[in-house]
Order: C-alpha cells, then sequence, then structure tokens
C-alpha cells in the first residue's frame, strides 16, 4: 500500500463520519464521547501495549537514534512554547498550533511509509521512535498545554493537570515497565490491542463529525498554513541538522527526518476537545498538513536518497 492509498484511507473514514453527521445519526454529545474513548482508553491502550512490547536491549541496539530524537522534541517544543508565548498569542489558538504544529502521524502513517522505503529494518526504528522519542513529545507537549491553561498558577497546581493526563500516566507506567523489563500477561496485552487498534478509526470519524456541523466559509487559512509550515517543513529541517550535528547516518538519519515530516496527528483533535483547544484550528491544520504531504513527502524522500 502507497503513502496515498493510506491516506485516501483515512479520509473515507472521516467522510463516513462527516456523513453520519449530516443525516443526523450522531450529535455533538457524541462526539465529546468518542474523543473521551480515544484520550482516556485506546490511546492510552496503544501507548502502554507499545512500551511493553519493546525490551531494554531493542532499545541499546539504537540509543544514540532514541537519544537525539528525545532531544529533538524537547528542544521544538520549547522553543515553539517560548515564540508563541512571546507574540502573546491566545491560549485556544496558540495551544492548537503548539500541539497541531509537533504532533505526528507516526503510527498509522509513518510505519507503513518507512516500512515501503526501507523495508523490514524500517520497524524496529519505528517503534523506537514511538515508545521513546515520541512519549517524551508526548510529555513535553501536554506540560506545556498544562502550564499555558493553568499560566500563573502554582507548579504543584500545574503538575497536577499534567499528572492527571492519563496518556502521561500511561507513558510513566509504560516506561518504567520497559526499564525493569516487565512484560504484561497475554490476555492483558491481548486487550490493550483490541481497545487501542479502534484508536484512529474512532478519532477519524470523530473528525468527521466535526466537520459535518461546521461551515467551511470560516476555515482558518492562516492557522492552517502556519502549523503545515512548522509540520512539514520547519520540524523535519531541524530534526535533519540536529540528527547529522549528532552523527546521524543513513537510516537512522532518514527516519528521525521522515518521522518528523509526517502530518499532524488525528490524535490532536482529541487533545483540542479535553484541553479546550480551537478545534477549528487544530482540524484544519490537520487537514491541510494532510494534503500538503503527499508532496512535501516526495521532496524530503529526494533529499534523503
Amino acid at each position: 500500500m502507497t503513502a496515498t492509498d493510506i491516506l485516501v484511507s483515512l479520509f473515507l473514514v472521516a467522510l463516513i463520519g462527516f456523513l453520519a453527521g449530516r443525516f443526523g445519526l450522531f450529535d455533538v454529545e457524541a462526539r465529546k464521547t468518542f474523543s473521551k474513548f480515544v484520550f482516556y482508553i485506546a490511546s492510552s491502550a496503544v501507548i502502554l501495549a507499545s512500551l511493553t512490547a519493546l525490551t531494554p536491549d531493542d532499545l541499546q541496539k539504537l540509543p544514540k537514534f532514541v537519544a537525539v530524537n528525545s532531544l529533538i522534541y524537547v528542544i521544538l517544543f520549547a522553543l515553539l512554547y517560548v515564540l508563541l508565548r512571546w507574540r502573546r498569542v491566545s491560549y485556544k489558538v496558540g495551544g492548537a498550533i503548539f500541539y497541531t504544529a509537533l504532533s505526528a502521524n507516526c503510527l498509522f502513517l509513518g510505519l507503513p511509509f518507512v516500512h515501503a522505503l526501507y523495508g523490514p529494518e524500517a520497524v524496529l526504528y519505528v517503534f523506537s521512535f514511538i515508545a521513546i522519542p515520541l512519549s517524551v513529545a508526548d510529555l513535553a507537549g501536554f506540560y506545556g498545554l498544562s502550564k499555558w491553561r493553568h499560566s500563573g498558577a502554582s507548579f504543584m497546581r500545574v503538575l497536577k493537570d499534567f499528572l492527571y493526563n492519563p496518556i502521561v500516566l500511561a507513558t510513566l507506567v509504560g516506561v518504567i515497565f520497559l526499564a525493569f523489563g516487565i512484560h504484561l500477561w497475554a490476555p492483558v496485552d491481548k486487550a490493550l490491542n483490541l481497545l487501542g487498534s479502534g484508536a484512529t478509526g474512532v478519532a477519524l470519524f470523530s473528525i468527521g463529525l466535526f466537520l459535518s456541523a461546521i461551515s467551511w466559509q470560516h476555515f482558518r487559512v492562516g492557522p492552517a498554513v502556519v502549523i503545515s509550515v512548522i509540520k512539514l517543513i520547519i520540524v523535519p529541517l531541524l530534526a535533519w541538522v540536529v540528527g547529522m550535528a549528532f552523527g546521524l547516518t543513513d537510516i537512522a538519519l532518514a527516519i528521525t527526518v521522515l518521522m518528523a515530516a509526517m502530518p499532524s496527528a488525528i490524535f490532536c483533535m482529541v487533545v483540542a476537545t479535553e484541553y479546550d483547544l480551537d478545534e477549528r484550528v487544530t482540524a484544519d491544520g490537520i487537514l491541510l498538513s494532510s494534503i500538503l504531504f503527499l508532496a512535501t513527502s516526495l521532496i524530503w524522500v529526494h533529499i534523503l536518497q
């Protein structure tokens, strides 16, 4: 399956959600319910299952790759947070740009994309990326959102909001299990995978429901372009520069750049709902970055060859 085929399949799921909303099968409250399922249950299941599927031996094969990619995302989130706060962008719009511009559709689009390019060797790199650097990125991103949402509040208030996030908790538990080589009981692992397998489909369906209730006359071109430029050009460019500076080469460098070059994750829509971000800006950013990815991905693949 090509990258185009994958994007089309994602679009079709969102289209079904859009039609379901137009025909009145689901209302706004149903969309919020779907978002809560993805945020509180399905995504946490995916993270915990992914982390516990790896072993310390797996990560020891790629220590520099894991460390450099983790550093890249901490730097990116810190820089964008400071820039948006300096520009005094409102929390709802700025928070949407902050998270959507630095998230990445790595599992459901990135994995098959790089597997088609580099074969089975790419799988370990992608799962290692999802297990640690992407988890570090989420921790940095969610802490930034908590700090921004409760601007001026005490550190303990921000920390409480941060730790209340089920994805943060799942990540921390998964990292502890990974560090101590703890594996889940087979039925538990299977149950988590069954729950997690619905995350992308439900999130896409939820986006379709959201789009069915709004007018395209309100498409936020400016923020969508900002998100897409950051996500598809600036982030992979910085990942490329930092990766080379720290000595990443060949497939490690290629996957570092390509993971950074993935379009905004569908999950951002769920985060927007749960963190009271601007959903219109988030949806527009996801849509435009996914469309432009068809062109920018070809450019990055050509550069990396």
